[in-house]
């Protein structure tokens, strides 16, 4: 039985699927962390903080279109530099 079972889970297409994602997601973490100040910070606080735009405007003590300005080029730049690795 375990041999049948360590059999099972070596052909598991979940298993590689699971590492891939790790990969990935040490790659996306990676290229958000090296994004200028000005970009990364709305981006985390609205994706990973969700905040609104206005939240974000008054923690960044900056104009609300301001917020939507950075958060569109830094989506822009984050999908070019993903794009480097393959990942769209």
């Amino acid at each position: 039985r375990e041999d049948a079972v360590s059999r099972s889970e070596l052909e598991d297409p979940d298993i590689s699927g699971q590492a891939e994602r790790r990969v990935v997601a040490g790659i996306v973490r990676e290229e958000i962390e090296g994004l200028p100040e000005r970009y990364r910070r709305p981006l985390l606080l609205h994706y990973f903080g969700s905040l609104s735009m206005e939240e974000i405007a008054a923690e960044l003590s900056v104009a609300r279109p301001t917020v939507g300005t950075r958060l569109h080029r830094g989506r822009k730049l984050l999908g070019d530099r993903l794009a480097r690795h393959g990942l769209a």
